[in-house]
C-alpha cells in the first residue's frame, strides 16, 4: 500500500464515521432536522465546523462519549495506522485526510425529508451553459430584513412551458430563460404556474453539478400546501435531484412579481456594439476603480452619430456602434454593477427608469439607473446633416 492509498483509506473510514455521527444527530434532534429542512437538505462540513456553528452544537448534544469511561471513543485502523478520537473530532479529521487523500470536492451531508404535500410531476432543465448561469448568483441579494430576495426563484408555467430562473436584489434583476422571447410577457391568468426558492450556495451546486454531469437536472414539483401552523405557504417545494443528493428549496415568503417591475421595450432605445469594440470596452471599464456601488458612469448616443460615448468623472471613451443613433439619449448606471455584466449593447429608456443590458451571462439583465445623469458636449457629439439643418431652417 503507497503512502497516498494508505491516506485516501484512511479518509474513507474518517468519512464513513462522520456520516454515522451526523445521522445519529438527524435521528435524535427535531431542531437539526428542521435547520436542515429549511436550508434545503444540505450542509457542508465547513458549516459545521466554523467557530459558533449552531449545526455543530445540535450535533454534539446528542452525540455519546463519556470523557472517563471512553464510551463512544471512535478508532480507524489502517495498515500500521491506528488513531482513537473522541466522535465529535471526525469533521476536522475528515478535513485534514481529505488534503492527504488528494479528494476532489467539497464535502457535504444531507437530509431527505419526507415532503407532505401533493406531488405534481418532475421536469428536466437543461443549462445551456452552467458557468455563466451560476454568475446569476451575483444577483441575489444579502438582506436580513428581506431575505426572500436572498435567494433565485425558479418559475415554472405548467400551460406555455416556459422556465425561467430569477433573482433580484431590487437594484438589478437577472433572468435565464427557456424562451427569452417571452421573459417580458405576462402571465395570462389562467396559467399554472409553480415557484421555488432555492438559496444562494445551492443554485452554485445545482449549477456546478450540471456542468460536471454534462446533463440536464430534474426538478421534482410538490405543490404548496398550510405550513405546521396552519398558514398557506407562498410558494411551491421542489427538490433538485443532483445524482445521490437532492436539495430543497426553501420558504422564505413571496417573491415580488418581476415581471411588473420589467419596461416596455417598446419605449426604449437599442444600441449594439460593433462587435470589435465589445471586449475593448468590457476591458476598458472593468479597469475603473471605484469605492462605491454609486459610483457611475454615464452611457449616451447621439443623434446621427454611429459613436457610444462612455463619461466617467473627467475620463471619456468612445466606442463604435453598430448603426447610427436617431436620438439622443443615454443613462447614469453603477460602474461596480456593468463590471460584472458581459455587456455587448444596451436598451436605453426614453423616459427614465431600467436599462436592459445585453448580457451573455443571461437573457435579461435589468439595471435599476443612478441619478445625475447628464448629457456631456450635446452639440460637439450629435451629428448634423445639411439636410437636417435645412429643416429646423424652414420650420423656423
Amino acid at each position: 500500500m503507497t503512502d497516498l492509498q494508505k491516506d485516501q483509506a484512511i479518509y474513507q473510514a474518517m468519512y464513513e464515521i462522520a456520516n454515522n455521527v451526523f445521522d445519529n444527530a438527524i435521528a435524535n434532534h427535531a431542531g437539526l432536522r428542521k435547520y436542515m429542512s429549511e436550508n434545503g437538505g444540505i450542509v457542508s462540513i465547513n458549516d459545521i465546523t466554523k467557530a459558533r456553528s449552531d449545526v455543530y452544537t445540535m450535533i454534539d448534544c446528542v452525540t455519546k462519549f463519556n470523557d472517563h469511561t471512553k464510551e463512544g471513543l471512535q478508532t480507524v485502523t489502517v495498515d500500521t495506522f491506528t488513531c482513537s478520537f473522541p466522535p465529535m473530532r471526525v469533521f476536522e479529521l475528515v478535513k485534514y485526510w481529505k488534503s492527504l487523500a488528494k479528494a476532489k470536492g467539497d464535502i457535504f451531508f444531507t437530509y431527505e425529508e419526507e415532503i407532505e404535500r401533493e406531488f405534481v410531476g418532475s421536469v428536466d432543465i437543461t443549462l445551456d451553459n452552467p458557468a455563466n448561469a451560476k454568475l446569476l448568483a451575483n444577483s441575489v441579494a444579502d438582506d436580513e430584513l428581506r431575505p426572500v430576495m436572498n435567494n433565485v426563484l425558479l418559475e415554472i408555467n405548467a400551460t406555455s412551458g416556459d422556465i425561467n430562473f430569477v433573482a433580484s436584489d431590487g437594484h438589478e434583476l437577472g433572468v435565464i430563460s427557456n424562451n427569452p422571447i417571452t421573459v417580458c410577457t405576462p402571465y395570462a391568468q389562467e396559467d399554472r404556474v409553480f415557484q421555488a426558492l432555492f438559496g444562494k450556495n445551492d443554485w452554485k451546486r445545482i449549477c456546478d453539478y450540471a456542468r460536471k454531469a454534462k446533463s440536464a437536472i430534474t426538478f421534482e414539483i410538490y405543490e404548496r400546501g398550510a405550513d405546521e401552523h396552519g398558514y398557506m405557504e407562498c410558494t411551491d417545494t421542489m427538490i433538485a435531484v443532483l445524482g445521490d443528493t437532492k436539495i430543497k428549496s426553501q420558504q422564505h415568503g413571496r417573491f415580488p412579481n418581476w415581471k411588473s417591475v420589467l419596461p416596455d421595450i417598446a419605449d426604449m432605445k437599442h444600441f449594439a456594439l460593433c462587435d470589435e469594440d465589445v471586449k475593448e470596452a468590457q476591458k476598458w471599464l472593468s479597469k475603473v476603480k471605484t469605492y462605491s456601488v454609486y459610483d457611475a458612469v454615464d452611457i449616451t448616443a447621439y443623434k446621427g452619430s454611429d459613436i457610444i460615448y462612455f463619461d466617467f468623472e473627467d475620463r471619456t471613451q468612445t466606442y463604435r456602434l453598430s448603426a447610427p443613433s436617431d436620438i439622443t439619449i443615454g443613462a447614469r448606471v453603477s460602474i461596480k454593477r456593468l463590471q460584472q455584466k458581459k455587456f455587448c449593447g444596451f436598451h436605453l429608456p426614453k423616459c427614465g427608469g431600467g436599462i436592459i443590458i445585453d448580457d451573455e451571462n443571461t437573457d435579461l439583465m435589468l439595471l435599476m439607473p443612478v441619478e445625475g445623469f447628464c448629457i456631456h458636449d450635446k452639440h460637439d457629439r450629435e451629428v448634423v446633416y445639411e439636410e437636417d439643418l435645412v429643416a429646423e431652417l424652414v420650420a423656423a
